[in-house]
């Protein structure tokens, strides 16, 4: 078995070695940096909180599509596992959580909107929660907090009532809420409920918002469940609110106050339970998340914004330790974030990386998703590289991935504009672009290939002459990043839809299939030409499809070793299969599928039986691939079909696990994301795990491009270029709990957690390395052959010193996987020393 290398770059010298079983391995492919995205349906609110005590907080999550709670257990590996869906009811609305039986777990406490009663969900401590006991309040609510408001240990709720009335509902401690109260505030109409200690006076205060005023309203408690007369303050904002929370933003010991609407302000707290003048910026979001993203010890901010029927995007502002905030960066979120008020942005560390990370429902009228962000500690978050590619209309981007200059290296060609722009990759993840080809066209089809035999790359590619005239252009590479046009083939009345490539009449020659466009009227066709081996081409007759023709792709479908072809029509419903004859003649096989809008396919031996099969992607609402068993004589049988992103429109094989199996990626229009699929090599797949990607993603290429030995992810979108590397690993390295990070000069213990993510044994050469001031690496200790069973957890407790006087930066905390043939990998834990200023109160 081959051994892999672990290094861990810590300040230490003792470690001590113990062992524990995890439940399950994740599936040990991710790609980064990326988003990644979680599908929970129609989703109406998530709950942060700790469902199976293990320290790592979890979520909760409302799916009102199929009427559950989902509790999504965070794996402390970036991401987060179904424990399994408990039967809600329909209608559910907001919920919170809190200990209502004081029996140590987390209950959760649900609105349901149509019988103005509140249901409890015990939770048993292990992931799980389980209906409890119901009950009545005196109005529909549509909000609801938790907090211990009459100081007795126990839990209690309150939900808001009639005109400006909201219910208290003393908790018993047993999951029981007998004692009711009202209680007035000073605007009717409350859609927002938070409890907060304002005056610092060990009770809880109530700040309530209503959806017909911009002012808040406060009631300060008394500590027996009974408030002071309500007082209203302004927020600066102009129309209206959609979110509030609370933090010490100025160091002074009082709670302030982040309020969001059409406007953006900061109310600083005046100690007695009022504020100052609010402080206000012309900016307008969504939702809030308060959080430590840079780890100075201050507060930032993270804001949501929606942007319909474009995706949404969050915007980080970093606190100052004086109540104000620098505009850091916008993050495009794909979707919709969390916004209308729901609760739905949460911050806390997913990876064990001590690092704060952003959880966020991502949303539109489609399925859901839950979005994870992995913070890097700097103040960034870890979303997939993008360069900026204009203002071409994103359909007309393309991006493929060859060697175009000959060093060994895959570089990527992106459509932009009129002109074609090559990005030469140094094969190390970074690419330099300024090879630019002017083409003077718009083109919306591309195919690579050395279509004259120098051992260069050229390109095919087709767009218009002029209006309803187009043209097939052949531009010959010159083996550096540049192009010339060779050969240009004009007078096609119809636009083309898509090339592919092969040799159709045997001659070692590559020859064309052009698929006309799928929106023209019938008959569409799809038209061959040979090609001459020197760059040009010649039409050899067209081969009618049905309706919508949308993609095609090429096998030896009957084993014959001549090349076939097959076409999916997305408006008749089917798709058309070619057998040729090896001298470009083609015979139609007819077939009896009834499809529901097929818009993509790709073929390949997906079962290992040495025939061809076929992934077919269907678009609009079914949003599925379904897999086609080739029979080996041009006929097919039906196999199973798989969940994707929303409006999938390309697809792809590729092998991203290196188990030698196919897998499927999708890419997704109107979910900004990817799906991949993990094949099993006889014919099955399991369920997609979903990454982001820039919005409205339109074109993929898949390679190397890091020479890691996994293939990577390329994506063009809404003029944008999206990079993802493949994480792939046999082991995940994370810490135990938060990152005890000691003062110069001092020792603190600390635990890191090494997982073999693998479903078979697997042998390490560990090694602990101290990474210096500079960076030379010293050895301190070693575990050569290290052995773990299938799924197993090693936990590593050791002092991290850090030496006193040392400059911030100049020591790091890392884990560096390496194998034997030299590759490392240190984007598991970089955790930079960092000596935060903390509030002085």
């Amino acid at each position: 078995m081959l051994k892999q290398k672990i290094y861990v770059s810590i300040l230490s010298l003792c470690v001590v070695l113990t062992f524990s079983p995890i439940v399950q391995a994740d599936p040990a492919v991710s790609f980064w940096p990326s988003r990644l995205d979680l599908p929970v349906g129609d989703a109406y609110g998530i709950e942060s909180a700790d469902f199976n005590n293990d320290a790592k907080p979890d979520l909760a999550v409302i799916s009102n599509s199929s009427n559950v709670i989902l509790i999504l257990l965070n794996n402390g590996r970036g991401s987060y596992v179904n424990s399994g869906n408990t039967t809600g009811f329909a209608n559910m609305g907001p919920m919170t959580a809190g200990d209502f039986n004081r029996d140590g777990n987390v209950d959760l406490a649900v609105i349901n909107f149509s019988t103005s009663r509140v249901q409890l969900f015990l939770g048993n401590g292990q992931g799980r929660v389980v209906q409890g006991n119901n009950f009545a309040v005196s109005n529909t609510p549509s909000v609801i907090a938790a907090q211990d408001f009459n100081n007795d240990q126990n839990i209690d709720l309150v939900v808001n009532g009639n005109s400006n009335i909201v219910e208290l509902l003393l908790g018993d401690g047993q999951g029981g809420f007998p004692n009711r109260q009202n209680v007035t505030v000073a605007l009717s109409n409350v859609v927002a409920l938070m409890p907060v200690d304002l005056n610092n006076d060990g009770k809880k205060d109530l700040i309530t918002r209503s959806n017909l005023s911009v002012n808040l309203s406060v009631v300060l408690g008394n500590g027996n469940g009974t408030f002071n007369a309500p007082a209203t303050y302004p927020t600066g904002l102009s129309s209206f609110i959609n979110s509030m929370a609370n933090a010490d933003f100025n160091c002074d010991g009082v709670a302030d106050l982040v309020v969001v609407g059409d406007k953006f302000s900061i109310m600083f707290g005046n100690g007695q339970g009022g504020f100052s003048t609010p402080r206000v910026t012309n900016e307008p979001y969504d939702a809030i998340a308060i959080t430590d993203l840079n780890r100075d010890g201050d507060y930032d901010l993270v804001l949501t914004k929606a942007r319909i029927g474009a995706g949404g995007d969050l915007t980080v502002y970093l606190g100052q330790m004086n109540g104000s905030f620098i505009k850091d960066k916008i993050y495009l979120t794909g979707r919709v974030p969390a916004f209308m008020g729901r609760k739905g942005i949460v911050s806390h560390d997913v990876n064990s990386d001590s690092n704060a990370d952003l959880t966020f429902l991502n949303f539109t009228a489609g399925p859901g998703f839950v979005s994870v962000l992995l913070g890097d500690g700097t103040g960034k978050l870890r979303n997939s590289i993008e360069v900026d590619l204009g203002t071409t209309p994103y359909f007309f981007n393309e991006v493929s991935s060859a060697d175009f200059n000959n060093d060994g290296k895959a570089d990527m060609v992106i459509n932009s504009g009129n002109s074609l722009e090559v990005f030469l990759g140094d094969g190390q993840g970074h690419f330099s672009g300024g090879n630019s080809t002017a083409i003077n066209f718009l083109s919306r089809n591309r195919i690579g290939g050395d279509y004259n035999r120098d051992g260069n790359q050229d390109l095919i590619l087709t767009g218009p002459t002029s209006p309803n005239n187009y043209a097939i252009y052949t531009m010959l590479g010159n083996g550096n990043g540049t192009f010339n046009l060779y050969a240009l083939y004009p007078s096609f009345t119809n636009e083309f839809e898509k090339i592919v490539k092969g040799d159709f009449n045997n001659d070692q020659k590559e020859d064309l299939l052009i698929l006309d466009n799928s929106y023209i009227a019938p008959p569409q066709n799809v038209s061959l030409f040979f090609g001459d081996g020197l760059g040009g081409f010649s039409p050899n007759g067209a081969f009618p499809v049905g309706q919508q023709s949308r993609d095609i792709t090429v096998a030896d479908l009957n084993n014959d070793s001549n090349q076939d072809w097959i076409v999916v029509n997305t408006a008749s419903g089917n798709f058309s299969v070619y057998l040729g004859n090896g001298q470009g003649g083609f015979t139609n096989v007819p077939n009896t599928f009834s499809l529901n809008f097929p818009v993509a396919l790709t073929s390949g031996d997906l079962n290992g039986d040495g025939r061809a099969d076929l992934a077919i992607v269907f678009g609009n609402t079914t949003s599925s691939v379904r897999i086609f068993l080739g029979n080996g004589t041009g006929g097919f049988l039906q196999g199973n079909s798989y969940e994707v992103g929303t409006f999938p429109e390309k697809i792809i094989l590729l092998d991203s696990n290196n188990d030698g199996l196919k897998d499927i990626v999708t890419l997704n229009k109107y979910s900004h994301n990817l799906s991949l699929l993990l094949g099993d090599g006889s014919g099955g797949f399991a369920g997609a795990q979903h990454f982001g990607t820039a919005t409205y993603p339109q074109s993929m290429a898949v390679a190397d491009f890091d020479s890691d030995g996994k293939i990577d992810i390329a994506s063009v979108g809404e003029n944008k270029l999206s990079l993802l590397f493949n994480n792939l690993s046999n082991v995940y390295v994370g810490l135990s709990t938060n990152l005890n990070q000691p003062p110069p000069g001092g020792t603190m213990l600390n635990t890191l957690r090494v997982s073999n993510v693998t479903a078979l044994p697997q042998t390490f050469d560990f090694h602990l390395v101290t990474i210096l001031p500079n960076n030379t690496v010293r050895p301190e200790l070693s575990f050569p052959n290290l052995v773990m069973a299938p799924n197993q957890e090693l936990n590593l407790t050791f002092p991290w010193t850090i030496p006193a006087n040392t400059p911030l930066g100049d020591y790091s905390l890392k884990v560096i996987i390496g194998t034997t043939s030299g590759i490392w990998d240190t984007g598991l834990i970089d955790y930079k020393v960092k000596i935060p200023v903390y509030c002085p109160n």
